[in-house]
């Protein structure tokens, strides 16, 4: 229940060179008046030092700006029918301030021109007063952005490409900044206009020479528009031919484009060409991305079929079909020219008089260039070839070896025949000098054995020489990387990031391992309660296999290699090696670990 009419201004104002204001507390309130629900008399009024005015009265009251004030009314209601009131009372709570000056936005109201997605506004509110403003800003009229401001600072309206992407094409729209705060004054505004403008498609990457092509290749690109509710179409040229037609193109998405070798060898040798990438939004509006390339030539290709003893068979192809002769060499002295049915297989046949290795090179040339292939041939062993897989060196090792025990053997053999015992391993050179001493200048066998022993030897000469070629091929496929490390199940150490587990032990790779061999060596007791652990075999962290032998069944060691997710070691293979026990007893190793890569 209030008393009817009763309507007190929240906010009173006093200008400036004044210092005060006063007001009359009976201006609001009449002393009688009726309601629906009975007559309504007022009695008095106090303000904030609870003296109270019976009404009649003076009520006049000092307001001094800075100040919150209490206003007070009593009055006695009496309910329709009744005969007896009841007192009550209505309280207002009001304010005195100086009015305030009319702030200004920096700035005037203009065009911005035309917009194809988001922008900033800047802006600084001065005034004599200090306020803190609220700061209001519309898009056509809906509010999207709201902060407190103070005078005389820089601040920044930034208008989302959100917003500007959802308005209409060419339509015109009204950027509003509206300004309030202080007392006693309007709201202050600035106001800009734009138009908006259509934005151009993207596409991924930039214009660029990509270099010298020879057969197929590709592409891979990605086009967008930032105007969401734009479609693309593009068209994918080489030079002038069209290669591909796409109808609203899935924005956003990598795509790759995919050139044939039959485009490719279409084109002169020489040539420089282009491919044109042309997106258009469906405005019209269209950009392009170029990659210039130059058409050079394929160089021929030389296949081998067969290699033996006495023969290599071999074919030559050539992409773009302008093979013009082949020439086969026999230790650097041309034996064959060939210039027509280039294309067919071809067999070049020889004869070797000793077992020397020998070269035997064929060289196949175009009309722009060559190709050569070197094939090491023997009487004997057939040597590797440069392109040769690890597994092919070991075979011809294997066999070498098994060559030069044969050899011995058919020698250790002859000797038996005059009661000479010879084995295996006797050199060479002990065998020759068990020849000499046994057999006599007459005797038939001398001359045999000794021709035998110097064709052997001429033959283990060059296996020698192929082996020492060989262990540097092995040496130059393979990285071999070694170091010792203490492990122990009662304690742990750090390194990258990791660690701190008990029985985890980690250690830096200088890269990823195929995989490694593993020796362990217990060394000096450090304790009585330390028992050693053997630990010796291999693991392929190709296949994730893990190898463990430890002499306690209650124990066990785990081996592995992973490469570091931590920040302060991020990329860097590590050995990790997990030794644990269920037992009382403490574990402990030196570990010696080859990592082959």
């Amino acid at each position: 229940m209030s008393y009817p009419g009763l309507r007190v201004p929240s906010l009173f104002l006093v200008e400036k060179p004044s210092t005060k204001t006063t007001i009359n507390a009976w201006n609001y309130v009449k002393d009688y008046q009726n309601d629906s629900y009975g007559s309504y008399r007022i009695t008095s009024c106090s303000l904030n030092d609870g003296k109270s005015t019976i009404y009649g009265e003076r009520a006049v009251y000092d307001l001094y700006p800075g100040n919150s004030y209490k206003l007070t009314y009593g009055y006695f209601f009496t309910p329709n029918g009744e005969i007896n009131g009841i007192r009550d009372s209505d309280t207002f709570y009001i304010q005195c301030q100086y009015k305030s000056t009319t702030p200004s936005i920096s700035g005037v109201d203009s065009s911005l021109g035309s917009k194809s997605k988001g922008f900033d506004i800047n802006y600084t509110i001065t005034n004599e007063d200090s306020y803190t403003y609220t700061v209001r800003a519309y898009l056509n009229d809906t509010l999207f952005d709201t902060k407190q401001a103070v005078k005389d600072t820089q601040y920044t309206i930034n208008v989302p490409d959100s917003l500007v992407f959802a308005l209409q094409l060419n339509s015109n729209n009204k950027l509003k900044i509206e300004v309030t705060g202080g007392y006693g004054i309007s709201a202050i505004y600035r106001n800009y206009t734009f138009i908006k403008s259509n934005n151009p498609p993207t596409i991924s990457g930039i214009n660029e020479d990509i270099g010298n092509k020879s057969r197929g290749f590709s592409l891979k690109y990605i086009v967008n528009d930032l105007d969401y509710q734009d479609t693309v179409n593009v068209t994918i040229k080489l030079n002038s031919i069209i290669l591909e037609n796409i109808t609203n193109i899935e924005k956003n998405r990598e795509k790759e484009l995919i050139l044939t070798d039959d485009y490719i060898l279409a084109l002169p040798i020489d040539s420089t060409n282009n491919i044109s990438i042309i997106a258009t939004d469906n405005n019209g509006i269209s950009i392009t991305r170029t990659y210039t390339f130059t058409r050079t030539n394929n160089l021929p290709t030389i296949k081998l079929n067969e290699i033996s003893t006495n023969k290599v068979k071999y074919i030559v192809s050539d992409l773009d079909s302008n093979l013009n002769k082949i020439e086969v060499f026999l230790d650097n002295v041309l034996k064959e020219t060939i210039t027509t049915d280039l294309y067919l297989e071809k067999t070049y046949n020889y004869t070797l008089n000793d077992s020397a290795i020998h070269t035997v090179k064929i060289k196949a040339t175009d009309m722009h260039g060559l190709s050569e292939k070197l094939i090491s041939v023997s009487k004997e062993i057939q040597p590797p070839q440069d392109d040769s897989s690890l597994q092919e060196i070991e075979s011809t090792v294997s066999t070498m070896k098994n060559t030069f025990i044969n050899s011995k053997t058919h020698i250790i053999n002859k000797l038996v025949l005059k009661n000479i015992n010879a084995t295996l391993n006797n050199t060479l050179i002990e065998m020759g000098e068990m020849i000499g001493t046994a057999f006599s200048s007459a005797d038939a066998s001398v001359q045999d054995l000794q021709s035998q022993l110097t064709e052997k030897n001429n033959t283990i000469t060059q296996l020698n020489g192929t082996i020492s070629n060989l262990q540097e091929e092995v040496n130059s496929r393979l990285k071999i990387y070694t170091f010792s490390g203490y492990i122990e199940t009662g304690d742990s150490n750090n390194f990258g990031g990791y660690g701190n587990s008990r029985g985890h032990w980690y250690f830096p790779l200088p890269f990823k391992p195929k995989f490694f061999l593993v020796t362990g060596v217990p060394g000096t007791l450090p304790g009585n309660s330390y028992k050693p652990a053997k630990v010796e075999g291999a693991y392929n962290s190709l296949t994730e296999m893990r190898y463990a032998y430890i002499n306690n069944s209650d124990s066990s060691v785990y081996f592995s290699s992973l490469v570091s997710d931590q920040a302060i070691s991020l990329g860097q293979n590590i050995f990790h090696a997990y030794i644990s026990t269920k037992t009382i007893y403490t574990y402990y190793t030196t570990i010696t670990v080859y990592a082959i890569g």
